[in-house]
């Protein structure tokens, strides 16, 4: 007994003292790199520099005066790859372009620039390291967004410090516990089994992993509630569609308590972008609302409302915000997706190891984009994850209900099913689509040896639920705009009149490059950027294309090639994937026509594609029976889990920048990049 509770200490002491030296030995190399790669270190005084734009020298510091750019010289210097700013101000979020200027061997001169992020407010941020080498003959400080900053001293080639950092010690001994842990007790050697309690208590692990990683972000988005009505100081976390439609429920009004601007009625179509500046409409307040008869409605799906704003309301009268919208439903999504994929697992008979299925919870929320639309809550991303969310309820419950045995359970999870499709169809209505995918789920479940009364049952159950649903969205729909199954979309107030946006064959190829396989940027590997890519010609009037990357980017979903595989060898499996990935083409091929390319309608197709990825690649780890597999399946999961972590403090929101920008710039400095 003594020797098994011993075992657990040491490893423990000995993932610790692993730990210790990374952090004081391994993490030293890469500054003890920069510090031989330096040239002589020099301090310049403010008085030595030539400072203007907003930027003022006086009594030996350089003051920034403005909210305009704000530029000092320092002249030339050679071997310059380091500086550091001795600077303090007020501002949370800044940025440095340092632009040099250099001889080329032709006799001529380059110029370079590389820009920084910075926190004038957290002086450790004040070092940056240029990456190369630089004789210059001259060197531009050109500062953005540093009102009230002020430098007292600027050093040239300063030597890097060693920073220590307790987290990133804490995530070490973590690793390397879990990875003596796995091979003292052989745990990658452990199938799942459904009906033993300790692998659903590992699987539940999983999810709590993921709940932390959701509770960390939300801990950085804002507040998760504001006074109402909202104030102006509080507009930034509760401005937006689904404030402004709650705001008009309690009114007991389906429009929006806003006034059109009298210029909007005199255009002759309100939606065309050039015929609103001819008649100088200003489209600041009424922005992606959907003008109809007069009145400004939100076209965005009400669910959220019903189920976050409007219950916050009643219970606390104050105004949920957008970052509990979205942590609420990312919560949900984790829980579900967990659920979904020991469906699927079960469904089709694969044996999975334990840890591979662990990990895969994780790994499939990232690849699902649901840490990123949560980190980027905004009334867009609201819906999306909304959607995200009852897409994985949805699976689950029909899943879940083909596998019960008795018919009263049978019953209720299929219409429980049923409820969660049209809720689907009430938050994010392409999202309905997929319902087609569980379509042989449903025809195995009728081909089954019941009797037509039970199999009717079941049909009922499923389809009274759905169609109260619809009938009540239809509703909805048809008090506001032409008929039920009018959402809105084409009224909106846009960059273009969506109404002349339609199903195009010839965008089909360039639908397939934005949503499957436009690059992600990877500069600063292993941190993963947004990308905005407009190829040459769309062969159409207009085509929005906004800041994204291709679901086959991200590592997880390479799996989907493994999961086509196994699907040829398995008639159930091969009807998934081909309707799979008929819908997921047909959700790009109409998010494309009807949208453009954003990361928001990429998010569209991420689900499901991660899903059958994940089981493909838990598949082909437990059947190969390699350890480079593996070992390639969980470098695959990790990688997803670093690009989304990534995606989540630093995108087109950039929600977690403004509230603590000191937190991706502290990351950043623990991973040297």
């Amino acid at each position: 007994m003594k020797k098994k509770l011993l075992e657990p200490v040491i490893i423990c002491a000995v993932a610790l003292l692993a730990a210790l030296f990374a952090e004081f030995v391994l993490f030293r190399i890469p500054a003890n790199s920069l510090r031989a790669h330096t040239g002589e270190t020099r301090t310049v005084s403010p008085d030595d520099t030539y400072a203007y734009q907003s930027a003022d020298l006086d009594d030996g510091v350089i003051t920034f005066t403005g909210d305009s750019t704000g530029t000092v010289s320092i002249g030339s210097v050679s071997e310059l790859r380091t500086l550091r700013l001795c600077a303090v101000g007020p501002n949370r979020r800044g940025r440095l372009t340092v632009q040099l200027t250099a001889a080329d061997p032709n006799g001529g001169s380059v110029e370079r620039k590389i820009s920084f992020d910075f926190s004038p407010a957290d002086g450790n941020s004040m070092f940056f390291d240029l990456g190369s080498d630089y004789d210059a003959e001259s060197v531009l400080l050109i500062f953005e967004k540093c009102k009230d900053m002020v430098i007292s001293s600027i050093v040239l080639n300063a030597e890097p410090e060693h920073e220590f950092f307790f987290l990133r010690m804490l995530g070490v001994w973590c690793l390397v516990a879990f990875a003596l842990f796995c091979v003292r007790y052989r745990l990658f050697t452990l199938f799942y089994e459904h009906s033993n309690r300790s692998h659903n208590l590992a699987l539940a692990g999983s999810v709590f992993a993921s709940v932390l990683l959701i509770a960390f972000i939300s801990l950085f988005g804002g507040p998760y509630t504001v006074e109402y009505p909202v104030s102006e100081e509080d507009e930034l976390y509760a401005y937006g569609n689904y404030v402004q439609q709650t705001d008009a429920f309690i009114k007991k009004q389906l429009y929006l308590d806003l006034t059109p601007p009298d210029s909007l009625f005199d255009c002759e179509n309100p939606y065309d972008p050039a015929d609103r500046a001819a008649h100088g409409v200003s489209t600041e307040d009424i922005w992606d609302k959907a003008f109809y008869e007069g009145r400004l409605y939100s076209y965005f799906g009400v669910l959220p409302v019903l189920l976050v704003y409007m219950p916050v309301w009643l219970i606390t009268g104050r105004m949920a915000t957008d970052t509990l919208a979205c942590t609420v439903f990312a919560l949900i999504a984790a829980v579900f997706t967990a659920l979904s994929l020991r469906e699927l697992v079960l469904r089709y008979s694969v044996r999975a190891r334990l840890l591979t299925l662990c990990a895969a919870v994780p790994a499939t929320l990232a690849a699902s984009m649901v840490f990123t639309m949560q980190a980027s809550a905004n009334f867009y991303t609201v819906p999306v994850i909304c959607g995200m969310a009852f897409l994985t309820i949805f699976i689950y419950l029909s899943l879940r209900g083909a596998r019960a045995q008795r018919l009263q359970v049978r019953c209720a999870l299929f219409a429980a099913a049923g409820l969660s499709l049209a809720c689907i169809v009430a938050s994010r209505p392409q999202h309905a689509l997929y319902g087609v995918v569980l379509l042989p789920v449903f025809f195995g479940v009728l081909c089954e040896k019941k009797s037509v009364k039970d199999k009717s049952l079941m049909a009922i159950s499923f389809a009274v639920p759905l169609l109260a649903g619809l009938f009540a969205i239809g509703l909805y729909n048809a008090a506001r705009f032409s008929g039920p199954l009018d959402f809105g979309s084409t009224y909106q107030i846009t960059v273009s009149d969506t109404a002349k946006n339609t199903l195009r064959p010839q965008l089909f190829s360039y639908a397939m490059f934005h949503y499957f396989l436009q690059p992600l940027e990877l500069s600063r590997f292993p941190l993963a950027g947004l990308t905005r890519v407009r190829l040459e010609s769309y062969g159409v009037d207009y085509i929005y294309i906004g800041e994204s990357f291709g679901a086959l980017m991200m590592p997880l979903n390479w799996g989907i090639f493994t999961s086509v595989y196994y699907a040829l060898k398995n008639r159930p499996r091969r009807l998934l994937v081909i309707v799979g990935a008929i819908s997921v083409v047909a959700v790009a091929f109409i998010d494309f026509c009807l949208a453009g390319a954003h990361i928001r309608y990429t998010c569209d197709i991420m689900t499901v594609i991660a899903l059958i990825s994940a089981l493909g690649l838990i598949e082909i780890d437990s059947k190969s029976g390699l350890k480079c597999v593996t070992a390639v399946v969980h470098v695959l999961m990790a990688l997803s889990l670093i690009y989304a972590f990534s995606l989540a403090l630093d995108n087109e929101v950039d929600l977690i920048m403004h509230n603590n920008p000191a937190l991706l710039y502290a990351i950043r400095r623990a991973l040297f990049i």
